[in-house]
């Protein structure tokens, strides 16, 4: 039941020394100011990782040919690791589990002519899922069709700094590219991506089919991607695809060099639990300064004890009972606490929002990993219950030595 008395009493209390007061909840102040700058950081820095991962489906692989290291079913160390159209399509058949499945086959770098405008741009070859492995999206125009494939069309997508150098001036889309002599139709140009995917800004993709016609004419690959359907779990179809892949192509399982796996859903997990770990080390140090600020308001606490002994003890000799002694010295420190962390928290959301804003008016570059400040609901909730269990730990011991004076001794407290 709230007491209107008692709360105007340590009011009343905590004004006679408002320098003193002033300057030991300062700790308590700079505590969790330090706190939520440093959480709402971490925070921030976390989603902006996250953010970087956001450019590939969350359960997508893609799979690296390497050369064997371990001789392995006849086979000489030093092979060389591809794959076939028709290795991809046993792929699809063998597992259900599989979603999107696309090649990603490069030419190299190739000089790539618009009229009097010319640059040397990475060719790739894709097939129809590949967008839907790596999640690049159309700025303008739009991304290949099933017919595109189907009929090997001459249709080109290309990156924005490709446009930048070829069509400065001018519209890209329904213009044509020279590539090795032969001509392309650009029908889509991809917007800007993660620091992940900048190499994709300055590249041209092209349908495989339509580079085997034209271009280069090819049966091996040594790159392909591939997502699992939401169900699967995505480290145990890792182990068993790695020993299909080996089985079928003639490898070592045990041969690390041979072939790489990307799994990028455990990527992400370990990220998470990297700034899992990271967060707990920022919780960490921003307790330790509480810790500091409480020591000083228990400190403080004791010695308003010792000036207030004789109206302790007044206050028991009359009656007063251990608890409502223990209520009064345990609210003064609370609200000492909890004012004190307050004006900190707000400093702390003030600068943070700040913050935000000056990182919105000076970072002119969206993939930067660090684009703001982040503060979430539980993690201010956290903060204050803190205080309150702060304000509560500051004021125990100070409690239980106003709890033990006597009235007897109480009342010749300071005679000679």
């Amino acid at each position: 039941m709230f007491n209107r008395l008692l709360f105007e009493e340590i009011f009343h209390s905590l004004k006679q020394h408002k320098l003193r007061n002033i300057l030991t909840g300062f700790g308590v102040a700079w505590g969790i100011f330090i706190l939520i700058i440093l959480l709402g950081a971490g925070e921030g820095l976390h989603q902006g990782v996250m953010k970087l991962f956001g450019g590939f489906a969350q359960n997508s692989f893609w799979v690296y040919g390497g050369q064997s290291s371990i001789n392995s079913e006849g086979q000489a160390e030093g092979k060389q690791i591809l794959f076939t159209d028709e290795f991809i399509d046993l792929i699809k058949k063998r597992y259900r589990e599989i979603e999107n499945i696309s090649v990603e086959y490069s030419l190299g770098n190739l000089n790539v002519i618009h009229q009097y405008k010319s640059g040397i741009f990475p060719v790739i070859g894709i097939n129809k899922g590949y967008f839907k492995i790596k999640l690049l999206k159309n700025e303008s125009g739009r991304l290949f069709n099933v017919n595109d494939f189907n009929h090997c069309k001459h249709v080109a997508v290309i990156g924005e700094k490709v446009r930048k150098t070829l069509f400065p001036n001018s519209n890209a889309i329904g213009n044509s590219i020279n590539i090795n002599g032969s001509f392309f139709l650009v029908i889509g140009i991809l917007e800007s991506g993660s620091i992940f995917n900048q190499n994709d800004q300055n590249s041209i993709f092209l349908p495989v089919g339509t580079i085997n016609n034209s271009l280069s004419k090819t049966e091996h690959y040594t790159k392909f991607g591939f997502t699992l359907k939401s169900n699967v779990k995505s480290r145990s179809f890792e182990s068993l695809f790695k020993k299909f892949l080996a089985r079928n192509l003639r490898f070592d399982p045990l041969d690390e060099k041979a072939i790489f796996i990307f799994n990028f859903e455990e990527q992400v997990k370990s990220f998470n639990k990297l700034f899992t770990v990271l967060k707990a080390f920022l919780w960490f140090i921003g307790v330790c300064f509480l810790i500091s600020g409480m020591v000083g308001i228990g400190n403080i606490m004791l010695i308003i004890v010792k000036e207030r002994t004789k109206e302790i003890g007044i206050r028991k000799a009359i009656g007063a009972t251990p608890k409502s002694i223990i209520q009064l010295i345990l609210l003064e420190s609370v609200v000492i606490t909890v004012l004190s962390g307050l004006i900190g928290m707000i400093s702390g959301i003030g600068i943070i929002q700040l913050g935000n804003l000056i990182l919105n008016f000076t970072s002119n570059d969206p993939d930067s990993i660090f684009t703001q400040f982040t503060i979430n609901i539980p993690m201010s909730i956290g903060a204050l219950i803190l205080l309150i269990i702060t304000g509560c730990l500051a004021g125990l011991i100070p409690a239980k030595k106003a709890v033990e004076i006597l009235p007897a001794k109480a009342l010749n407290y300071g005679q000679m």
